[in-house]
């Protein structure tokens, strides 16, 4: 009913929708239905998770099965290396609001904008969300346009996750419709794989309850070596990915059981990666590399049932104006993704790349460019750069920022400008108190000594 009493909110949203065509909620009659919607957002996900093997058989069968069915993108990144700013994105098309205010006293977020579950139910889409672990209590704006909680708090549903997304399409739902989950079962796996399962993936001995990486990565280290603890946590992550892997084929199985896999388009992405020791550490929040920022990307249309690979640079940004123009609405105007379906092959026109902002906050930022990744840190009021050349480092291990000054000058300006507008955009916060609670979330999930830093 919450979702429901905010119908006028919604429709003053349209007066921020340029030049929009009367909203038609159906197709009309003779005309293909208007495709449905199934966003599966996997928290944590690495991007080279797509064709992670064990004994040579895929790691996660289903979500492999759907890279090989569908348009596949080798070269997307996120927005953002930790969970809200990247929704943000995801959600909106746009760059991330600063998440300056994100503080355990002051936990809010700036102003959203419209965002694309909001677009959509204005065109008559139904519009449901599953939030996983990361139910937005503290950021009421992420649920803003979506008329149903298939799971989390006050649903009666808490294990909210791709299992509910089943019960939705096993009941003839209404059409066209958007559905989004959001799960946090590779970071923290709720409930935690099966002994069978994380036996599978972890040689060591004792089998460890998988409950979450940080736990496993701390309490390994009190009675193994460097070596086996570094094992131990990618199994368990592996694990996690494993066991996740059954709830997405369900859902792929009950699509086509209802036979709305044939009007019907399946995103898989993730909104952000997971370092797994690379650069010495275990996490994502503050890191900016590659193994965070670089996610996967996978689209399965019924429009396009060729298989293919795509090599461009994508964003996060992209999905939002995608999913609106294969919908047939025109976007918001202030969006900065670009639609997607061109290099799907259903709109004329071409895609063009754009180098990549990455904002964790106003102390951890990045400017990708087709060559070369700018890091940007801030510790105790003093700013540090990294340079790095993408060709021949891509794993980010080598700063060149001395051999290439003028570069850096170029990059560092650009950047700094983008880390300056998400500033003036997280200045109109309104603040709310945090407590105890969120302290505690937020260091479970390896974000307290980041927003700590603010």
């Amino acid at each position: 009913m919450f979702w429901r009493s905010r119908a006028l909110a919604s429709l003053l949203t349209a007066l921020l929708i340029a030049c929009q065509p009367t909203p038609t909620p159906r197709a009309p009659a003779g005309d293909p239905p208007l495709p449905n919607f199934v966003i599966i957002d996997i928290d944590s996900m690495r991007a080279d998770l797509l064709d992670a093997t064990r004994d040579v058989e895929p790691i996660a069968p289903a979500i492999y099965s759907l890279a090989q069915r569908g348009v596949r993108f080798d070269q997307a990144f996120s927005q953002s290396s930790w969970t809200f700013p990247a929704l943000a994105s995801l959600l909106t098309g746009r760059y991330p609001p600063s998440f300056a205010s994100m503080n355990p006293k002051t936990q809010q977020l700036a102003d959203l904008g419209v965002t694309l579950p909001e677009v959509l139910a204005l065109y008559g889409y139904h519009t449901a969300v599953a939030w996983g672990d990361t139910a937005p209590v503290a950021y009421p704006a992420f649920g803003r346009g979506f008329q149903r909680m298939l799971g989390g708090p006050g649903t009666g549903k808490p294990r909210a996750s791709a299992h509910n997304l089943v019960d939705f399409l096993s009941q003839s739902p209404p059409e066209p419709f958007l559905l989004l989950v959001h799960d946090m079962d590779l970071h923290r796996p709720v409930p935690p794989p099966p002994p069978a399962v994380v036996q599978r993936h972890v040689e060591e001995q004792p089998t460890p309850r998988c409950v979450s990486l940080n736990d496993t990565f701390k309490h390994s280290r009190e009675t193994m070596d460097e070596a086996a603890v570094r094992r131990r946590t990618i199994g368990c992550y592996h694990a996690a990915l494993d066991s996740y892997d059954a709830e997405v084929s369900q859902v792929l199985d009950q699509l086509e059981r209802s036979g709305l896999d044939d009007h019907t388009v399946v995103i898989l992405v993730s909104n952000h990666g997971e370092e797994l020791f690379e650069h010495g550490g275990l996490g994502h929040a503050e890191l900016q590399y590659e193994t965070v920022l670089q996610v996967p990307l996978v689209i399965l249309d019924p429009a396009h049932p060729q298989p293919a690979v795509r090599p461009e640079r994508v964003q996060l940004v992209d999905l939002a104006p995608t999913i609106l123009a294969r919908a047939g609405v025109r976007p918001p105007h202030d969006l900065v993704g670009e639609s997607l379906l061109p290099l799907l092959g259903l709109a004329q026109g071409s895609y063009i790349e754009r180098d990549v902002f990455g904002f964790a906050n106003p102390a951890h930022a990045t400017l990708r460019t087709a060559t070369h990744k700018l890091h940007h840190r801030m510790d105790q009021g003093a700013t540090t750069h990294q340079l790095f050349d993408l060709r021949s480092d891509p794993g980010e291990q080598t700063d060149i920022l001395e051999q290439e000054p003028a570069l850096a000058a170029e990059l560092i300006t650009r950047l700094d400008g983008f880390i300056q507008q998400r500033m003036a955009q997280g200045q109109i916060a309104p603040k709310a108190p945090g407590g105890e609670a969120l302290e505690r979330e937020l260091r479970e999930r390896g974000y307290w000594e980041m927003v700590q830093e603010q």
